[in-house]
């Protein structure tokens, strides 16, 4: 993709598939270091809607600054070379089309046996233990708890990070004979690339909804790379320091479970 996009001449056109984070990052980014292009976000539903209407509006004055095009409300049927083509069989060009309409897991986990779920990630315990291998366990974008941590789960370096640490201690603790812990975590908050001179940013504690005043500009763009600079120097200072690694929200699946104690987890949608 990188060297198709370098290729294209000034004027011709992008369209990016997908109105979730991961879309609007591409098409800020994009627009950002070839604002000569003609970039288009679609996207099933209204785009940004994700965290509500404070922070969608926000999304929407950026890409009317930035002037990327939007097209909201419409399904792609396929998708060809040079153009897609909707539901309702519009056809609309594009010299390079960007998919994030929805991830999937790779299917090596249900080649292997293991029980997943319709996204392909294997479905694991409160400990992170595969319910059909107690014996493995799965982190990261990879897997999903049938059980909800005292939070919604969602696909994320953060989440990645704090899956990771939870199984480890849980692997830990079973060689030292002692109980494993259920995984319980609280998000901090969010913060989006809106190009490189742009950004939205917010806190989310403890609920990962919007709390506060929204972020915008060089601002936003500084915090949220402190907050990305943070979680690889997490990385770093974990290899030299094991156990280092700590995270909010420890008990909020314990508070969750004595108020619901059947709450499943709801399945990711595409």
């Amino acid at each position: 993709m990188r060297e198709k996009l370098i290729s294209l001449d000034d004027g011709q056109r992008v369209l990016v598939v997908g109105g979730g984070a991961t879309g609007i990052e591409a098409a800020a980014e994009i627009k950002g270091y070839r604002p000569a292009l003609q970039v288009t976000l679609l996207t099933a539903g209204r785009v940004g809607a994700f965290k509500g209407p404070r922070v969608e509006r926000h999304f929407r004055q950026s890409f009317q600054q930035q002037g990327i095009a939007v097209i909201e409300d419409s399904t792609v049927g396929a998708v060809y070379a040079d153009s897609i083509e909707l539901d309702t069989g519009e056809r609309i060009p594009a010299d390079l089309t960007l998919w994030a309409g929805g991830f999937r897991a790779p299917a090596l986990a249900e080649r292997s046996g293991f029980k997943v779920n319709r996204l392909g990630q294997i479905v694991v315990d409160c400990y992170g233990q595969s319910l059909s291998h107690p014996n493995a366990y799965a982190v990261g974008d990879a897997s999903h708890p049938l059980e909800e941590p005292g939070n919604p789960v969602r696909m994320s370096l953060f989440t990645a990070l704090i899956r990771g640490a939870h199984a480890a201690d849980n692997l830990a603790a079973t060689l030292k004979g002692k109980p494993q812990e259920p995984l319980s975590f609280a998000y901090y908050g969010q913060g989006i690339a809106m190009g490189p001179h742009d950004a939205v940013g917010f806190f989310g504690y403890p609920a990962d909804q919007p709390v506060g005043p929204i972020l915008r500009g060089k601002l936003a763009v500084y915090v949220r790379d402190i907050f990305v600079w943070m979680i690889f120097a997490f990385l770093v200072i974990e290899r030299r320091f094991p156990g280092f690694f700590f995270w909010l929200g420890k008990n909020r699946f314990k508070k969750s479970a004595a108020e619901a104690p059947t709450q499943k987890a709801p399945e990711p949608s595409l």
